[in-house]
Protein backbone atom coordinates (compact mmCIF):
# COMPACT_ATOMS: atom_id res chain seq x y z
CA UNK A 1 0.00 0.00 0.00
CA UNK A 2 1.20 3.23 -0.89
CA UNK A 3 1.83 6.27 1.13
CA UNK A 4 -1.09 8.16 -0.26
CA UNK A 5 -3.12 5.62 -0.21
CA UNK A 6 -2.59 4.96 3.84
CA UNK A 7 -3.17 8.71 4.34
CA UNK A 8 -6.70 8.45 2.49
CA UNK A 9 -7.55 5.33 4.64
CA UNK A 10 -6.92 7.81 7.69
CA UNK A 11 -9.33 9.12 10.17
CA UNK A 12 -6.89 11.71 11.58
CA UNK A 13 -3.49 11.99 12.08
CA UNK A 14 -2.45 12.53 15.92
CA UNK A 15 1.17 14.57 17.19
CA UNK A 16 2.11 13.24 20.40
CA UNK A 17 5.06 13.85 22.59
CA UNK A 18 7.54 10.68 22.81
CA UNK A 19 9.04 9.85 26.05
CA UNK A 20 12.26 11.54 24.99
CA UNK A 21 10.72 14.76 25.00
CA UNK A 22 10.50 14.73 21.03
CA UNK A 23 6.97 15.18 18.89
CA UNK A 24 5.89 12.55 16.75
CA UNK A 25 2.98 11.99 14.47
CA UNK A 26 1.03 8.83 13.55
CA UNK A 27 -2.04 8.30 11.65
CA UNK A 28 -4.81 6.81 12.96
CA UNK A 29 -8.00 4.44 11.34
CA UNK A 30 -11.48 5.44 12.24
CA UNK A 31 -11.41 2.59 14.49
CA UNK A 32 -8.34 3.85 16.33
CA UNK A 33 -6.02 1.29 15.41
CA UNK A 34 -2.54 3.05 14.37
CA UNK A 35 -2.34 2.72 10.38
CA UNK A 36 1.15 4.58 9.70
CA UNK A 37 3.49 7.17 11.49
CA UNK A 38 6.26 10.05 10.62
CA UNK A 39 9.30 7.83 11.82
CA UNK A 40 10.86 10.92 12.79
CA UNK A 41 11.09 12.92 15.91
CA UNK A 42 10.34 16.76 15.90
CA UNK A 43 11.71 19.06 18.47
CA UNK A 44 9.17 21.53 18.33
CA UNK A 45 5.00 20.77 18.25
CA UNK A 46 4.56 22.95 15.50
CA UNK A 47 7.03 21.44 13.48
CA UNK A 48 5.91 17.80 13.77
CA UNK A 49 2.21 19.63 13.05
CA UNK A 50 3.43 20.85 9.95
CA UNK A 51 5.38 17.53 8.80
CA UNK A 52 2.21 15.91 9.57
CA UNK A 53 -0.12 18.18 7.39
CA UNK A 54 2.33 18.06 4.04
CA UNK A 55 2.56 14.41 4.70
CA UNK A 56 -0.80 13.67 4.78
CA UNK A 57 -2.79 16.27 2.73
CA UNK A 58 -6.95 16.43 2.97
CA UNK A 59 -6.55 14.28 6.73
CA UNK A 60 -7.07 16.48 9.70
CA UNK A 61 -4.48 16.57 12.16
CA UNK A 62 -4.80 16.59 15.58
CA UNK A 63 -2.59 17.08 18.59
CA UNK A 64 -2.54 15.28 21.93
CA UNK A 65 0.26 17.02 24.70
CA UNK A 66 0.05 14.52 27.17
CA UNK A 67 -0.90 10.64 26.84
CA UNK A 68 -3.85 11.09 28.93
CA UNK A 69 -5.48 14.18 27.33
CA UNK A 70 -8.07 13.68 24.40
CA UNK A 71 -6.70 15.29 20.65
CA UNK A 72 -7.77 18.11 19.63
CA UNK A 73 -7.91 19.95 16.58
CA UNK A 74 -4.10 20.93 15.56
CA UNK A 75 -5.34 24.86 14.85
CA UNK A 76 -6.51 25.06 18.39
CA UNK A 77 -3.59 23.29 20.22
CA UNK A 78 -0.96 25.90 18.24
CA UNK A 79 -3.54 28.56 18.88
CA UNK A 80 -1.45 32.08 20.78
CA UNK A 81 -3.22 31.83 24.09
CA UNK A 82 -5.60 35.56 24.78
Amino acid sequence: MTMAEKAAKAAFVEVYPDGSGQWRWRKKAANGRNVGNGGEGYTRKASAVKAAERENKGVEVRVKDHPEDAAIPAEEALAEPE
